[in-house]
């Protein structure tokens, strides 16, 4: 099959679904009261440090039960634009993001976009889970050895001590081919939390994702219209 280097934009999405790939429900059974504010009694689950995969996968799973924003940073290219994303999710269904002048708030079916300062609403109905059939190419692609994760060092970010995984590798995904694509995942040493996330790919060298997360315990998304 012949590789062709993937639109930038393809590539952040790309590099968001291999994210949601690692997002299995951790080994803990959170509750969470479905409220705006995405308050919940989950744990931290640290998986044994000799499991690079289990780790890796751990943290991220958490971000399928945890409140969150993040922050992503991408250039275009061989543009020197960046483009900035930001998000806040509220488990289990509640999302805004913000990206340049578009604005979108999603809870569960319903779905907000605002357009020149007015918000309009909208149903989305249900679609085929993307995030799944990556799921399951992802993980295949770490079953035969085509995508490695390993332990590649520590840093310090945020004066917290962080663990610095690296994926590397190819994943089939249907017709496309992601060839030496590298992300490499900053978690936490205390609570197991991903904090950080970079994503290059062999086929765009000039191409580069730098997503950063955070756990403030308020954030609420609430429909802006009725």
């Amino acid at each position: 099959m012949k590789l062709r280097p993937l639109p930038s934009v393809t590539l952040i999405a790309v590099s968001l679904i291999l994210c949601g790939c690692l997002s299995k429900n951790p080994s803990t059974n959170p509750t969470t009261n479905g409220s705006s504010s995405g308050e919940t009694n989950a744990t931290s689950n640290t998986a044994s440090s000799g499991d690079d995969v289990a780790i890796v996968r751990n943290a991220f799973a958490q971000l399928s039960i945890r409140p969150f924003v993040l922050r992503e940073d991408s250039n275009m290219g061989a543009s020197d634009q960046i483009v900035t994303r930001v998000v806040e999710f509220v488990p289990p269904d509640r999302r805004h993001v913000t990206l340049g002048n578009l604005e979108t708030i999603s809870i569960g079916s319903q779905r907000y976009n605002k357009l020149n300062g007015v918000w309009t609403k909208t149903y989305s109905p249900p679609r085929p889970d993307t995030n799944e059939i990556m799921r399951e190419a992802f993980h295949h692609a770490v079953a035969d050895g085509s995508l490695k994760i390993q332990h590649s060092g520590t840093d310090a970010l945020n004066e917290q001590a962080e663990d610095v995984y690296t994926m590397t590798g190819t994943v089939q995904f249907k017709e496309t081919t992601i060839k030496g694509y590298t992300m490499k995942v900053w978690v936490t040493k205390g609570d197991g939390l991903v904090r950080k996330v970079e994503s290059t790919n062999e086929a765009n060298k000039q191409w580069k994702s730098v997503v950063t997360y955070e756990y403030p315990p308020s954030v609420k998304i609430e429909a802006p219209i009725q």
